[in-house]
């Protein structure tokens, strides 16, 4: 027998698949576990090999192809084998090719069970997690590469403009960021079946994306993989026992991992269910301990969503938003006098503590109405008051008006520290009156979740507080991506024009190939 699987090995190649394929799959079948493991050995040892096995194993039945991955976990689990290299960073040569084959046998026979080799990188790397002072789990290649070779997503360590530009755009346009060429650009001497074939490979792989999201997302086990790839390389960046050196290159490797994982997910994962999956940001940082960078990785398309789904019932609803301001001024201030270019100004001091607060409800056309004709008014005096957050700029000349209103209703709050300022103003506003200190301002807009602000609040240090960082602005500014703030337009134009050639090449190409009416109809399909 092994002699029979070693000569067929040793004649397999591209021009003999197909005859040598049908041999060695009956002799497989015949026997699985031991010649499948023998095949797998040669696999390991002959990276060269992967493909033409791949293709050998087309004659598989689906029997076959469940032994071939109880033999792959067999061989993953031998405690006797080295999963590293003498250098302690780089993968093992046989785990590596093990893992393009998983990947490329995978994506040859999708009804295998491709999600039990996931689902044993998920348990090894939980248990790296629970247990102090273990080694790295290498065996998290076979997750990228399955990324890479079902759904053609790579690393992008080295982005591209283009790459970038199209990350920051919305779904389709990040489909493109993927790939350093785009797939919709043919050569002049593109044929008919070079069309077809680029047509035929941009759908399969749409097909074996979704299909491995949902081995992926199946069971439960999406968020476990989400924690535990997090979590694993934050780890990493701990380890003691290793050099610096080694501990920066795999744990960037495993971050780039991480985005892989996440692209993935995000991409293929309808919002409605991703945010079912995986939970918000303040959630990840305090249940599951994940750092913050990561954290809002995973859950700013959570928070988004909410933002989203918020602003789209307030525009069918067609009601006002009522943003609730609170603002407390000191009682006293920090210092009496405040240097403004040299010069010694005196500060006035604030109200009473009974007329220092004032609330003020702000409507989405603009217009104000005090807290006092709302319900919620303290006095006369309060009601008076002009809060600083939220005036109108006013048009004099000497800027005074405008230095005390500078908040706006965005969710910035106007605070003034004690201590020296240095402000370029004009003598006018020397002698006039200077901005009035407050501290505390507050809104509260039901645009995100209450628990997400509080967690934003309690995370903020003071400084940051002092200086108009408010919890709300902060909330809003990370619940925001790169799209929602700048729209690539010129990416955006750039794909179009690819396309449009791509349509007119088609359309040639359709043309020419008129005598053939099945690959016509297929082009006009494309």
């Amino acid at each position: 027998m092994r002699r029979q699987v070693r000569a067929m090995m040793r004649r397999l190649s591209g021009d003999t698949v197909k005859l040598i394929g049908r041999q060695l799959c009956a002799l497989c079948h015949s026997t699985p576990t031991l010649s499948l493991k023998l095949v797998l050995d040669q696999v390991c040892s002959y990276d060269n090999l992967i493909d033409s096995v791949v293709e050998a194993f087309r004659y598989l039945t689906p029997l076959d192809a469940d032994v071939m991955f109880y033999v792959i976990l067999n061989t993953l689990d031998d405690p006797s084998a080295i999963k590293v290299k003498d250098d302690g960073v780089n993968t093992a040569h046989w785990l590596q090719s093990l893992s393009l084959f998983i990947a490329a046998f995978g994506h040859r026979h999708e009804n295998a069970s491709l999600g039990s080799t996931l689902s044993y990188v998920l348990k090894q790397v939980v248990r790296m997690v629970r247990t102090e002072d273990a080694p790295p789990v290498f065996e998290t290649t076979i997750i990228s590469d399955a990324v890479l070779r079902l759904a053609a997503i790579d690393v992008m360590a080295n982005a591209t403009d283009d790459q970038v530009l199209a990350l920051q755009g919305g779904y389709h346009l990040n489909l493109e960021a993927f790939s350093m060429v785009s797939p919709w650009v043919l050569p002049q001497d593109a044929t008919v079946d070079s069309a077809l074939a680029t047509s035929a490979n941009f759908r399969l792989t749409r097909r074996l994306a979704q299909w491995l999201t949902n081995i992926i997302a199946s069971n439960d086990q999406a968020l476990s993989f989400v924690v535990a790839m997090c979590i694993h390389a934050d780890k990493i960046l701990k380890m003691a026992s290793l050099p610096l050196n080694n501990v920066m290159i795999i744990y960037d490797r495993e971050i780039e991992r991480v985005y892989q994982l996440f692209n993935l997910l995000y991409t293929n994962l309808k919002p409605d269910r991703y945010a079912n999956i995986v939970p918000g940001p303040h959630i990840l940082a305090t249940k599951y301990n994940l750092s913050w960078g990561l954290a809002i990785l995973w859950g700013r398309p959570n928070i988004s969503r909410h933002l989203i789904q918020g602003l789209k019932q307030w525009e069918e609803n067609g009601e006002p938003i009522n943003v609730q301001i609170t603002e407390q001024e000191e009682t006293q201030p920090s210092k009496d006098t405040m240097p403004v270019d040299g010069a010694q100004i005196n500060v006035p001091l604030p109200p009473d503590k009974d007329e220092s607060a004032s609330k003020v409800i702000v409507n989405t056309n603009g217009s104000l109405e005090d807290a006092e004709a709302t319900g919620s008014g303290t006095n006369e005096d309060a009601m008076n008051a002009k809060p600083s957050g939220i005036a109108q700029k006013d048009k004099d000349d000497n800027g005074v008006a405008a230095a005390k209103n500078d908040a706006s209703v965005n969710g910035t709050p106007a605070a003034i520290s004690g201590g020296d300022i240095k402000m370029d103003v004009d003598e006018d506003l020397v002698n006039n009156e200077l901005p009035r200190r407050v501290s505390d301002l507050q809104f509260e807009a039901p645009l995100l979740p209450r628990d997400y602000v509080s967690y934003i609040a309690n995370a903020l240090p003071q400084s940051a507080i002092e200086v108009g960082l408010s919890p709300e602005f902060v909330a809003v500014f990370w619940a925001l991506s790169l799209y929602d703030i700048e729209v690539p337009a010129e990416r955006y134009a750039k794909e179009v024009d690819i396309h449009t050639q791509f349509i007119k090449r088609i359309d040639v190409l359709a043309k020419a190939a008129s005598g053939s009416r099945s690959k016509a109809a297929a082009l006009s399909q494309t």
